[in-house]
């Protein structure tokens, strides 16, 4: 048991190194070399744990989709109101800031979408899923009689991921900060399902 507890950790070491080379030099330029001398081992040490650089790359892209697929079904699971689960969905796009390490890292990716087939997959797995959890969320709403929606589910669900990804881009560069962007998102979402702000943050934002 001990064992497999450190074959965790040090895989969850090479993910952290193998981002942190990612960040610094852009995923195409990045070699198996500059990972094992970022986590301080040999090439040799870092195929023990993954069988090729490629698949170590996947973890870091699944670890960075992680808070924009898994993390947000996880927190709207908890809400019982169906226009707060939406105002979580929505402050969760919302990057922290120019800084902010996921959403930059995923960016990065998207740079190899075009180059290799296996990302592009990858990418439009992630895109599925966050449809799916937006539709789920927007029918559920309907179904309880808490949304209106101005068009399909499905629309509105991939308008909503459309705003993010181009929002998101502006608070990375500057050009938009975080409460802006989300006050778009917000100010969409009212429009597309009939509810109000007041509605989508709830009472613990007052």
């Amino acid at each position: 048991m001990a064992r497999t507890r450190d074959q965790e950790a040090r895989r969850k070491q090479l993910v952290a190194a193998a981002r942190d080379v990612v960040a610094e030099k852009g995923v195409a330029a990045v070699q198996l070399r500059d990972v094992a001398k970022a986590a301080d081992l040999t090439p040799g040490a870092v195929l023990y744990y993954y069988e090729d650089l490629h698949q170590l790359l996947q973890q870091v892209y699944e670890a960075a989709t992680r808070r924009f697929s898994l993390d947000r079904e996880q927190a709207i699971a908890t809400i019982s109101s169906p226009a707060q689960r939406l105002g979580t969905a929505l402050r969760m796009a919302v990057p922290s800031g120019p800084d902010d390490a996921e959403l930059r890292m995923l960016f990065e990716f998207d740079a190899m979408i075009f180059g290799d087939p296996r990302y592009l997959t990858y990418a439009r797995q992630y895109l599925d899923r966050q449809v799916r959890m937006y539709e789920d969320l927007l029918q559920g709403g309907v179904r309880c009689g808490a949304f209106t929606l101005d068009g399909s589910a499905g629309d509105i669900a991939r308008n909503l991921l459309a705003l993010e990804d181009s929002h998101g881009f502006s608070v990375l560069i500057g050009a938009l900060v975080p409460d802006e962007m989300l006050r778009l998102l917000q100010n969409h979402a009212c429009g597309a399902t009939g509810v109000t702000i007041s509605e989508l943050t709830g009472p613990q934002e007052h």
